[in-house]
């Protein structure tokens, strides 16, 4: 009677996937293969995060350097790395340049202050200001 039990656990446990299953060792393999490419597709996401305009200007630098210190031993190199250097240069200020920039929230006494954002906005909250001020009890 316990065999019984302990076959039906195991058989439970194998369709929940607790268990390995007597797969080949190339299903193995695949399976592990699989697994590991999500992994690294999971922590590379996007490279956003790598190829920012400072970063590209960091490299730029090192190219400029490099290329200035190999022009005794590789004229050839150096004129190539310095070209290359050259360009990232001006993609990295242009990205600079270029980059939308989120206006950072401005804030008194922990509260957001909203600012009217075109002219006739800024107008009619004044407006609306000089109202309220002269309706205001006991003026």
């Amino acid at each position: 009677m316990p065999e019984k039990y302990e076959r039906e656990i195991e058989e439970l446990l194998r369709q929940i996937g607790d268990l390995p299953s007597h797969d080949s060792w190339t299903a193995r393999l695949r399976r592990t293969w699989d697994r590991s490419v999500r992994y690294l597709r999971q922590r590379m996401g996007s490279f956003n995060h790598i190829l920012t305009p400072g970063n590209i200007i960091k490299t730029a630098l090192i190219l400029l350097v490099a290329s200035f210190i190999l022009r005794a031993f590789m004229p050839r190199f150096s004129v190539y790395a310095y070209l290359i250097g050259l360009v990232l240069l001006v993609v990295g200020i242009a990205g600079f340049v270029l980059a939308e920039r989120a206006a950072p929230e401005q804030r008194w006494r922990g509260r957001i202050i909203e600012l009217p954002g075109s002219h006739q906005e800024w107008w009619r909250v004044v407006w609306d200001r000089w109202r309220d001020f002269w309706r205001r009890p006991g003026r």
